[in-house]
């Protein structure tokens, strides 16, 4: 996904796979010439995202730039999932772009869980097996 500025948001111009599309569920129509922050980033979330890319635009750095961070992002029914993604910046010497990579990592988030539910229930069972 790849995305420029354009009065005063960030707009969605590219959806790479088919996968964006099954991951946020937005068609490449819907999606395409909206505002980033307004479609699949939850509300709460939504004033860092706006802070961070205002510092970037100021100072060239941001502090999830070049780094896989755990985030939660938003669908288009509503519901928030978790994602890791990558953001890194392009310099193209007029307005900047950024790309970034992402995977939707719910499974593997409930994986965790159970791994973790499993671990504690020897101590948390009276009566173990």
């Amino acid at each position: 996904m790849i995305q420029w500025p354009w009065d005063g948001g960030f707009l969605i111009y590219a959806i790479a796979l088919l996968a964006a599309e099954r991951t946020f569920g937005y068609t490449r129509p819907e999606i395409v010439g909206q505002i980033l922050s307004e479609k699949i980033i939850p509300p709460h979330l939504r004033q860092s995202h706006e802070q961070g890319l205002e510092r970037y635009l100021r100072t060239g750095e941001g502090p999830v730039l070049g780094q896989r961070i755990e985030i939660t992002a938003m669908h288009a029914n509503g519901s928030e999932f978790p994602i890791e993604i990558a953001i890194t910046p392009i310099r193209t010497g007029t307005a900047p772009l950024f790309s970034a990579y992402l995977r939707n990592i719910t499974e593997r988030k409930q994986a965790e869980k159970q791994i973790s539910d499993l671990a504690k229930f020897p101590d948390e069972n009276p009566n173990p097996i």
